[in-house]
């Protein structure tokens, strides 16, 4: 049933969650005309059309979405990224800069600025994208030094987001030494979007330089990243390491977990093991061969930690840690990646797609960690690409990050022998991330009613995205 909000909670709301007001109201004018809209009883959005001056203009009449109502369970505040202009009769609009972004890196003040509104739909995405999803919009401008955000994860109270940022991209021809070190750092989800460096990772001896991609929250509390060295030194440099936690903040120390793999890509804690997607196995006569690692939870918390040393895999597929191989079919998009993003569901079945050609698997783990999978969606079937992928429990659907064409699809977790049925969420055409279009994105997380998502923004063959530059963003869209 619709709500139709009284003017001046309008104002609180927007004036709660951001230093300068979206909406002005008129001078002059004490209390302007609300107009009600037609009850829609399948949609719980607060809307109202209210007369307003707005930065830029003289004024006219708009429309609001205000969906900041339906803020996930245990997120408190309001946020005023969800105050969105949805229609507007009156002059050309200037762009709006709410300031909603906030950084923090301890012992500065920094702050960020959050970027314009959710861009307007044209009448065939409203016709295309019906009821599943809001548009994208920013959820975080990031700052220079944050320019390839990859792996996210959240923290079990669901009050703190976790990033790594590479920063692979905006190198001279992909090559050389990085413009930025590589970083962890983390998002409070209450309230206004804060940022804080947790810490930039120390390079590894060898190469000098620092892959983090994938990362996980341990069952003893601390953070597992995928450390990738495939891009500097394809020979088994890449690493699964252990961030020491104190809460919620890194206390600085890391523990290298695991050596040996090719490229360290997502990692996952479920049940009783940790499970490693390597993208690129490199095994001779399997063109993009790539894989799963898995290692018994035991075994892996103790790896590292103290005097004991890392678990040190064999190469070129002889380890028995390794209990998945599979073959990537090229599809002509000149990209043999293999497994990429990698997610699970409540019954202990694990999902992964191939990066290089869209195949989609399940796996299914006995207790000595052995492997049955089955291909799911065949190469290039319905998509060429299969980035990071995360299940939702709410909605028990596992999102794609489809980096080929700038799109969102889901799925609903499926029986053995079955076939999913995908969903398009969102899909848009190549852009710089200006307003929260997507720009690559390569991974996400649901929290709530919102799915966040990194724009990962570093151009390869066949991709839509084109070109690496400004803004660095991180997305938002509001699932239904």
């Amino acid at each position: 049933m619709k709500k139709i909000l009284p003017l001046f909670l309008i104002l609180f709301v927007a004036l709660l969650g951001c230093e300068n007001p979206t909406l002005e109201k008129p001078k002059g004018e004490e209390k302007p005309t609300t107009t009600e809209k037609a009850a829609d009883v399948d949609n719980e959005d607060v809307e109202a059309i209210e007369t307003w001056s707005y930065p830029g203009t003289t004024g006219g009449e708009f429309e609001l979405d205000l969906d900041a109502f339906d803020a996930p369970a245990g997120v408190t505040g309001l946020f005023p990224q969800d105050i969105t202009l949805v229609a507007y009769d009156g002059p050309q609009l200037s762009e709006p800069q709410p300031q909603y972004g906030q950084q923090r890196q301890r012992g500065q003040g920094q702050r960020g600025q959050g970027g314009p509104n959710r861009p307007q739909l044209t009448p065939e995405q409203a016709a295309k994208f019906p009821a599943i999803a809001g548009s994208p919009r920013i959820f975080y401008n990031l700052p220079e030094d944050i320019h390839n955000p990859d792996g996210m994860c959240v923290s079990k109270d669901q009050q703190t987001l976790y990033m790594c940022c590479p920063n692979f991209n905006g190198r001279e021809g992909d090559t050389g030494p990085k413009k930025h070190g590589a970083f962890l750092l983390s998002f409070n989800l209450q309230g206004r979007p804060q940022m804080e460096k947790q810490l930039e990772f120390p390079p590894l001896a060898e190469t000098g330089q620092f892959g983090c991609m994938g990362v996980a929250v341990g069952p003893d509390g601390n953070l597992y990243v995928c450390d990738n060295q495939y891009f500097f030194d394809p020979d088994h440099k890449s690493r699964i390491v252990r961030v020491l936690m104190n809460g919620k903040d890194a206390t600085g120390k890391i523990e290298v977990v695991v050596t040996g793999i090719k490229l360290a890509n997502a990692v996952m804690w479920m049940d009783d093991k940790m499970v490693v997607t390597d993208t690129f196995l490199d095994l001779e006569g399997k063109w993009g061969a790539g894989g799963l690692w898995a290692f018994g939870k035991e075994e892996a918390l103790k790896a590292g930690s103290g005097n004991n040393p890392p678990i040190v895999l064999k190469p070129n597929g002889t380890d028995p840690h390794l209990a998945v191989i599979e073959e990537v079919e090229n599809i002509g998009r000149g990209d043999n990646g293999g497994a990429d993003g990698m997610t699970c569901t409540p019954d202990g079945v694990v999902y992964f797609g191939n990066w290089g050609n869209g195949a989609m698997y399940r796996v299914e783990f006995d207790k000595n960690l052995k492997a049955k999978s089955e291909m799911i969606h065949k190469a290039g079937e319905v998509f060429g690409c299969c980035d990071g992928i995360f299940y939702d429990k709410r909605t028990d659907k596992i999102y794609i990050n489809d980096s080929e064409k700038n799109a969102i699809r889901a799925f609903k977790p499926v029986k053995a022998g079955e076939k999913p049925k995908f969903e398009l969420i969102w899909e848009n055409e190549d852009t710089d991330g200006t307003g929260g279009l997507l720009d690559q994105p390569c991974e996400c997380v649901v929290v709530g009613q919102r799915m966040i998502i990194c724009n990962f923004d570093w151009p390869f063959p066949g991709l839509r995205n084109t070109k690496f530059d400004e803004p660095y963003t991180l997305s938002v869209i509001t699932l239904k």
